[in-house]
């Protein structure tokens, strides 16, 4: 990502990782086979695989959020609280209460 925002990305293309990104980005997280960036308001726009929802992320805004491998978790700005999505294959989008 550029001094603009203008993001541009590279490598392996199996799931359109590369080549679907959006061109312009704020934050960006970006992992194997899928990335997401937010916008000003904390939506998220997620690219690549869509496996099990890796790309499709809850409509919430965050404050904060990481990829891995085939999830993604948020913290929601409107509580605080933590939403995951993706894969659960080994229980991981499951947070402590």
């Amino acid at each position: 990502m550029d001094t603009r925002g203008q993001l541009t990305c590279w490598g392996r293309d199996d799931y359109g990782q590369s080549s679907n990104a959006p061109t312009t980005a704020r934050n960006v997280q970006i992992d194997w086979s899928f990335g997401c960036t937010d916008n000003a308001s904390g939506n998220l726009t997620c690219w690549g695989s869509d496996l099990e929802g890796r790309s499709t992320p809850p409509a919430d805004a965050f404050s904060d959020y990481d990829v891995n491998y085939a999830y993604g978790c948020g913290v929601r700005r409107s509580d605080g609280g933590l939403t995951c999505w993706g894969t659960d294959a080994t229980r991981v989008r499951e947070a402590p209460t």
